[in-house]
């Protein structure tokens, strides 16, 4: 299962959010999500970040920092 974040409204504080789930799940194939459920819904290591367009235009790659087991 997969979630892309595709937009964001500042003004209703949610992502529009397009799901993996195929076009008759939600509207299409999206819904909205709240920035503070999608906050309290972060596990570390789940959230990957493809890329980044930032206001320079620039495209970064990004993914969380994964940790090596212990040795313990």
């Amino acid at each position: 299962h997969a979630m892309l974040l595709v937009g964001y409204d500042l003004d209703d504080q949610t992502f529009l959010v397009r799901n993996s789930w195929g076009t008759g799940w939600g509207r299409g194939g999206y819904c909205r999500l709240g920035f503070d459920a999608y906050t309290a819904s972060l596990a570390s290591g789940t959230t990957w970040i493809l890329g980044s367009l930032e206001q320079s235009g620039a495209f970064t790659i990004a993914r969380p920092a994964l940790t090596a087991p212990s040795s313990e």
